[in-house]
C-alpha cells in the first residue's frame, strides 16, 4: 500500500491511545512546532469525526504506540449507547479551546509603522 493511500485510509478516524506517547506537531513555513504530547487514555484526530478536512497537525510516535481507531459510524453508535462518551469528547474539546484562547492571549503583536522609510516593524512577545 502506498503512503498516500494509507494516509487517506486513516483520514476519517479518531484515535484513542491505548499505550505509549505521541507528539502532536504543526508544520508551517519549514518549521515544526510542538502542540502537545498525548499519552495513554488521550484521544487525537477527533476533528475527523465531524468534518471531512485535511488533518490539522502531524503525529510523531515518541515510543511504541498502540491505538484504538474509531470511525464516524462506530463513534456515533458508541455515543448512542453511552452518551457520556460524547460528553467526555465535548469536555476535552472545550478544554483544548480554552488552552488555545490562553495561548492566543499570550501572543501579542505590536506593529509600528516607520513613516520615514515606510516599513512595518512587528514585535512578537
Amino acid at each position: 500500500m502506498s503512503r498516500s493511500s494509507a494516509r487517506s485510509q486513516w483520514f476519517c478516524f479518531e484515535f484513542v491511545i491505548q499505550s505509549g506517547q505521541v507528539e502532536v506537531v504543526k508544520k508551517s513555513n519549514g518549521t515544526q512546532t510542538r502542540i502537545a504530547v498525548c499519552k495513554e487514555g488521550d484521544f487525537i484526530g477527533e476533528m475527523a469525526l465531524f468534518e471531512d478536512a485535511v488533518r490539522s497537525a502531524t503525529l510523531c510516535a515518541l515510543s511504541e504506540v498502540s491505538v484504538l481507531a474509531l470511525n464516524r459510524p462506530t463513534f456515533l453508535q458508541q455515543a448512542h449507547q453511552d452518551p457520556s462518551l460524547a460528553y467526555r469528547l465535548m469536555e476535552k474539546l472545550s478544554s483544548r479551546m480554552r488552552e488555545l484562547n490562553v495561548s492566543m492571549a499570550r501572543v501579542s503583536t505590536t506593529v509600528e509603522i516607520n513613516e520615514d522609510c515606510g516599513t512595518v516593524d512587528a514585535d512578537y512577545n
